[in-house]
């Protein structure tokens, strides 16, 4: 093989390496990969966008199989619940927190959410479009994945195109998944007024603890962030952390949420709490962008990471813009 065909063969690849976002048709999965990050989400046989895996660098596709729907537990846990699913709507016997609820018209509440279609944009943006299973209301979900840092930014765009107004009763980013299993503990931040940013830190249980603000701003009472360990052994240079941030200035929320299957998952976005956006025929609602990462290296580097990306893609010039003033 001559040295001009082999670079040839080199250079064709090179768009194919920098991908950061790839789809797998055979087995219905999509994969973000950055940094010493994989994320693995997939379609199961109910059509419902699903949550696979999200740690550790994986390199073999051959470790990734097509996702499948966790079975019902019970009458009343069923499959809808028991399924980790990436954006549930309200409805079909969901029982854990939806990242859609919705009022139509005739009073009907029941929004399910199935696969419509997706696109990869150059190789780095995945969108996923899903719809109800009745109407024409979509969620336009958004995914990219920073290749520095592995963070990946969540949003969604919820469009009406029932031919009737509708009314957005809940509108989140989306939700995280840790990997199942118990002994989980959150650290957040907490403050107030000259006493800002409070490092708290308590066990995952079964059930919810809700980090918000219905101040119609972040506020320094809480700080829309979160970080997870298991079994507290994480420290600033050691440890499995999943650690993210809502970039959203008005009310928010972040609910982390322990099922009785032993699920730890977190959902973010708009504040719930006095909200009723009417959403008229046409018209569509973007959510905040959502951010979370994962590192093995502590809490020290879940941090370092953060900044690193707020710097580079957040904040206005990127790395290269000028000092900030002090207020």
């Amino acid at each position: 093989m001559s040295s001009k065909f082999c670079l040839v063969a080199v250079l064709a690849a090179l768009p194919c390496l920098a991908q950061s976002v790839r789809s797998l048709p055979d087995r219905k999965l999509w994969v973000l990969e950055g940094k010493n990050v994989t994320y693995v989400l997939g379609l199961n046989e109910h059509n419902e966008l699903q949550h696979s895996y999200w740690g550790k660098r994986l390199y073999r596709d051959a470790d990734l199989t097509p996702v499948h729907s966790v079975p019902d537990w019970a009458s009343f846990d069923l499959s809808t619940t028991t399924t980790p699913q990436e954006y549930p709507g309200w409805g079909a016997g969901l029982y854990v927190e939806p990242c859609l609820k919705a009022t139509f018209p005739n009073g009907n509440r029941e929004v399910v959410l199935v696969y419509s279609k997706d696109r990869i944009d150059d190789g780095n943006t995945l969108t996923i479009e899903l719809k109800d299973i009745q109407v024409n209301l979509f969620a336009t979900l958004q995914y990219s994945i920073d290749p520095e840092t592995g963070i990946i930014r969540k949003q969604a765009t919820i469009r009406n195109q029932t031919g009737q107004p509708v009314v957005i009763e809940s509108a989140q980013s989306g939700a995280w998944y840790v990997p199942r299993g118990d002994g989980y503990r959150l650290s957040y931040l907490t403050g107030r007024w000259a006493g800002e940013t409070q490092l708290q830190r308590d066990a995952v249980r079964p059930g919810m603890q809700v980090l918000e603000s219905r101040r119609g701003s972040t506020s320094h009472q809480v700080n829309p962030w979160f970080a997870i360990d298991r079994g507290g052994q994480a420290d600033q240079d050691h440890g499995d952390v999943w650690f993210g941030a809502l970039g959203w200035s008005g009310s928010w929320k972040i609910s982390v949420e322990q099922t009785s299957h032993q699920q730890v998952r977190v959902t973010g976005g708009f504040n719930d709490f006095d909200f009723a956006y009417p959403l008229a025929n046409g018209e569509s609602l973007e959510t905040p962008a959502f951010y979370a990462g994962y590192t093995d290296g502590g809490f020290g580097e879940a941090s370092r990471l953060l900044h690193y990306y707020e710097r580079a893609e957040i904040l206005p010039g990127g790395l290269h813009s000028r000092l900030r003033p002090v207020l």
